[in-house]
C-alpha cells in the first residue's frame, strides 16, 4: 500500500490523487496513477480539466478526462506483455464499477484499497456477486513511521558509522517459537517423546500429553531430549531408585528420539505435522514493516524443513537448538535481534511454554533499552483455562489460541503507553 500511495503522488488529476500497484509472488508487476490518456495534456499543466472548468468534482455529470489508476496499472502490464492473472492489486481508492469489471476480466484475484468509495445502487448490486475479495486496508502506524524515515533520510547514502546491512527503519521485531506455535507437534514431537520414555522404561511408563505439559510448566525443560531423560529418571525414582542406579545413555536416547521424529530421511513423525499458519501470515508483517524471525528449541534441520520446505520461506532468520543457551535464557532472542542490525526498540516473542514467557521476562531484565512483550500461544492439544493462567503467571501480556488472532493493530496495542 505504501507503493500505491507513492504512485498516487504522480497523479495529475485536479480532483483526487489515486495510485495502484499490481503484485504477484511478492514482485511488483505494474503501477498506475490517475490522469489523462497518453498524448493528452495533463490537467495540472492546463490548470483546468475542461475549458471553462476550473476544478473537477467527482460527482459532476460530465465525463472525466482521467483514466483511473487501476486501469492504467493493468494497461501498463499489457503494454509490457506482463500477465496479471492471479495477481493482487493495492489501490488508494476503492475501485469504481468500470475498474472492478476490468480487474475481474484481467484475472486479478484480490484487491486491497485504502479509502472507500460510495457505491452507486447498480454498483452495489454488482458487488453482491463479487467473485474476489475487495478489502479495506489501512497502513499501520509502524509502516507509516518506516515510510517517513525513508523519505526524511538519505535512502542510498550509508552512514559510515553504521555496520554492514544496517536497517535504520526497522523498529519492531516479532519473534516466534516453532513447536506448538507454527506447527502442531502433538502427533510428532510429543509422540516421539512419549515413545522414547516408554522405550527406556521398558514399556512400563508412557507419558500422556498432560504429563509432558506438567513437566514443561516447570519452565526449564525446553529441550525435549532432556525432557525425555528427566521423565525416565523420575519414573525410576518413583520405584525407589536414585539416578546413579539407572543405566541410561543420553546419546542413545537422542538417537532413538530422532529416529522416531525425523526418520531416516525426514520420513518420520515430522511428515505428519500440521501447519498452524500459512505464508500470508508473514506477508502481513512485511506489509506493515515489522521484522520477524524464529527462536526455537528445535534442531536447525527440523526447523528448516518446516519453515523452508513446508511454508516456503526463503532463508528465514532463525536461532535453533545448540546455537544459544536453552530458554528461558534470553541469549537466543538477543542473537535474533542482533541479526537484523537495526535500531529495534520493541520486541514481541510468541511461544507456547512457560519457558518462552520467562525468556521475555529475563530479556527485559537484562536489556532495559528495549520494550519486550510476551504472547502466549495455547497449543492445539492444551486449550484449557488452567494452562492459559499458567502462561499469564509466567509473564504473558496476552494469550491467544493461535497466531491467526495476532494482528498488526493488536501488536501495536501491546506497546500502547509503553
Amino acid at each position: 500500500m505504501s507503493l500505491a500511495k507513492l504512485a498516487a503522488t504522480r497523479s495529475t488529476c485536479r480532483a483526487v490523487s489515486v495510485g495502484a500497484v499490481i503484485v504477484k509472488d511478492r514482485q511488483v508487476l505494474a503501477t498506475g496513477y490517475n490522469g489523462p490518456p497518453r498524448g493528452f495534456a495533463h490537467c495540472t499543466e492546463l490548470g483546468y480539466c475542461y475549458v471553462g472548468v476550473a476544478r473537477c468534482d467527482l460527482d459532476q455529470s460530465y465525463t472525466s478526462r482521467a483514466s483511473h489508476a487501476e486501469a492504467n496499472a493493468i494497461a501498463m502490464a499489457a503494454r509490457k506483455g506482463i500477465s496479471v492473472e492471479g495477481a493482487t492489486m493495492y489501490t488508494t481508492l476503492e475501485p469504481c464499477l468500470s475498474c472492478t469489471k476490468l480487474i475481474l476480466a484481467a484475472g486479478l484475484v484480490q484487491v486491497f484499497y485504502e479509502e472507500g468509495l460510495t457505491w452507486h445502487k447498480s454498483r452495489a448490486t454488482f458487488a453482491q456477486e463479487m467473485p474476489i475479495p475487495i478489502t479495506a486496508l489501512k497502513l499501520s502506524t509502524t509502516a507509516v513511521e518506516r515510510a517517513v524515515a525513508f523519505l526524511e533520510q538519505p535512502t542510498s547514502l550509508k552512514n559510515p558509522s553504521d555496520p554492514p546491512g544496517y536497517n535504520p527503519t526497522l523498529k519492531t521485531l516479532l519473534a516466534l517459537d516453532i513447536d506448538g506455535v507454527v506447527r502442531d507437534v502433538q502427533g510428532s514431537y510429543l509422540r516421539a517423546l512419549a515413545d522414547t520414555v516408554a522405550h527406556f522404561t521398558g514399556g512400563q511408563f508412557r507419558p500422556s500429553h498432560a504429563d509432558i505439559d506438567e513437566l514443561k510448566s516447570e519452565g526449564v525443560w525446553n529441550n525435549d531430549w532432556e525432557g525425555s531423560q528427566e521423565l525416565v529418571y523420575r519414573y525410576f525414582e518413583g520405584l525407589g531408585k536414585n539416578r546413579a542406579q539407572v543405566s541410561l545413555s543420553y546419546p542413545e536416547l537422542v538417537d532413538f528420539f530422532q529416529e522416531r521424529y525425523l526418520g531416516q530421511n525426514l520420513d518420520g513423525y515430522i511428515r505428519d505435522e500440521t501447519l498452524l499458519i500459512d505464508r500470508e501470515f508473514f506477508d502481513r508483517w512485511d506489509r506493515a514493516g515489522i521484522g520477524w524471525g524464529f527462536v526455537s528449541g528445535a534442531s536447525r534441520k527440523s526447523a528448516q524443513f518446516i519453515l523452508c520446505e513446508r511454508l516456503g520461506l526463503v532463508s528465514p532468520p532463525l536461532v535453533a537448538m545448540g546455537e544459544a543457551r536453552e530458554k528461558p535464557d534470553p541469549e537466543g532472542l538477543q542473537k535474533l535481534i542482533a541479526h537484523f542490525q537495526a535500531p529495534i526498540s520493541q520486541v514481541v516473542y510468541c511461544g507456547d511454554t512457560v519457558a518462552d514467557m520467562l525468556t521475555i521476562t529475563r530479556a527485559a531484565q537484562s536489556d532495559p533499552t528495549r520494550t519486550y512483550r510476551a504472547v502466549g500461544v495455547l497449543p492445539p492439544h492444551n486449550l484449557t483455562a488452567h494452562y492459559r493462567q499458567q502462561l499469564i503467571q509466567a509473564g504473558a501480556h496476552q494469550v491467544v489460541t493461535g497466531l491467526a488472532e495476532l494482528t498488526v493493530e493488536g501488536l501495536e496495542a501491546l506497546f500502547a503507553g509503553a
